[in-house]
């Protein structure tokens, strides 16, 4: 049964040598970038028949709940409307998709569908 993964860059972090101690004060200091933090939740979609008016509504609701998992939205925060939540949760959205549409899927338009609906 087939599933996909879906992947959201949650952004980079900075790491800051700095010496506080007097010998290493002419010494160089180094700023490195690491990795973006990525998180993955597998969606089930082998029992979905995107054909299916409900079963376009079910793929929907499934990415939407992986991608507020992915993002850390719980249900019912303030949070989950910050700039930074909905940029995650649209990024992780458009990221899933996309894997989806790529197998043949034809996902967006069946979730695009199901939201009309």
């Amino acid at each position: 049964m087939p599933s996909m993964t879906m992947r959201a860059a949650l952004g980079g972090l900075l790491a800051l040598g700095v010496a506080t101690t007097p010998a290493f004060a002419n010494s160089e200091m180094v700023v490195q970038e690491h990795a973006p933090d990525t998180r993955s939740v597998a969606v089930k979609i082998g029992d979905l028949n995107l054909s299916s008016p409900y079963d376009q509504r079910t793929l929907a609701l499934r990415v939407n709940q992986a991608a507020a998992q992915v993002c850390d939205m719980p249900r019912g925060s303030v949070l989950n409307r910050t700039p930074s939540a909905l940029n995650c949760f649209d990024t992780a959205r458009a990221g899933a998709l996309a894997q989806l549409d790529a197998r043949g899927y034809a996902a967006s338009a069946a979730v695009a569908a199901a939201e009309e609906g």
